[in-house]
């Protein structure tokens, strides 16, 4: 059994423009970089504004709404020589790896990523980008004394921490059958402190997907309220559409075939409403399809991991 005094952030790292390098833990200073103590500011809970109403005889008042805000950091560091190169091309290098918007002239950027990794909750990371000037201001001559304290201003858009969805975490359920029809469940699961937009990802079929809205207490969630068995049926997906995706995030077409083309106008007026709420437990919930082509059919439930802290609220 491990003891709870030897727990710990086991790393803190970024990644980006085809580098890595660890800031904290057993790998700092591979690189000639590595935290500044107390220099480690923004990283913790997720930034919020809320709203708050008063009537005009009312005591006091009531919260009305929560705004989700970007999240800004102040990171510093050390940076100094190693024994493969001098403080000045460590500083450069790990400088490159932060820019002050996406690269426009590539099709796939890369994004600057900052990982945190801890025993309890494992790795969680957020994509950054520079919001203002970094601070670089040595009192001597950096490159002659080989050091310097590097400030840099980071902002992530999507302020949540984020994990990758696996099978493994129960981010990402399947259900897939050899028939030309064919039921089945998926395994619903949102155990962080966030509401998971969730992805379906579907083959050639007919499909009848679920859009229940959640009733219940933290941890105790079920479908039920008003939409509590509501379901959609799509229309046929053949071999022109060649997939479709179901995606539950407002910046994305919420349906749209394996081509990127919209899908919403088939679906005669209906659209997916319903999110997973917080702390919801695993939860079996039906998938249906009939008229799949030779080989059956495949769906894939993919469920966003995000939280609001780099460690803990489960």
């Amino acid at each position: 059994m491990t003891d709870y005094f030897d727990n710990k952030i086991q790393g803190m790292w970024f990644t980006g423009q085809g580098r890595v390098v660890h800031t904290h833990g057993e790998d700092a200073g591979d690189f000639g970089i590595w935290n500044g103590e107390g220099q480690v500011k923004g990283i913790w809970d997720a930034p919020v504004k809320t709203m708050w109403k008063t009537t005009a005889h009312q005591d006091g008042s009531t919260q009305k709404r929560v705004k989700r805000l970007h999240r800004d950091m102040d990171l510093g560091f050390h940076c100094t020589e190693t024994e493969a190169n001098s403080f000045e091309e460590n500083e450069s290098e790990f400088r490159k790896m932060f820019a002050y918007e996406v690269d426009e002239w590539d099709d796939d950027p890369e994004p600057t990523t900052l990982h945190v990794l801890t025993s309890k909750s494992g790795e969680r990371k957020l994509d950054v980008l520079l919001y203002d000037t970094p601070e670089f201001n040595p009192v001597l001559d950096p490159i002659e004394q080989q050091y310097a304290n590097l400030i840099l201003p980071l902002r992530a858009g999507q302020p949540d921490w984020y994990e990758t969805p696996t099978e493994a975490n129960g981010g990402i359920s399947i259900f897939e059958s050899s028939a030309q029809e064919a039921s089945g469940t998926v395994t619903v699961y949102n155990p962080t402190d966030r509401v998971c937009r969730q992805i379906w990802i579907l083959t050639r079929a007919k499909w009848v997907i679920p859009d229940y809205s959640w009733r219940g207490g933290r941890y105790n969630r079920r479908p039920g309220g008003t939409y509590g068995n509501r379901v959609i049926q799509l229309p046929e997906i053949t071999a022109v559409q060649g997939g479709a995706v179901i995606n539950l995030d407002a910046k994305e077409l919420m349906v749209r075939d394996a081509h990127g083309t919209n899908m919403l106008a088939l679906l005669e007026g209906k659209y997916f409403m319903h999110e997973i709420p917080p702390y919801t437990p695993r939860t079996e919930i039906p998938v249906y399809y009939t008229d799949a082509p030779e080989g059956g059919a495949r769906c894939e439930l993919i469920m966003e991991r995000r939280w609001s802290r780099p460690w803990g609220q489960e």
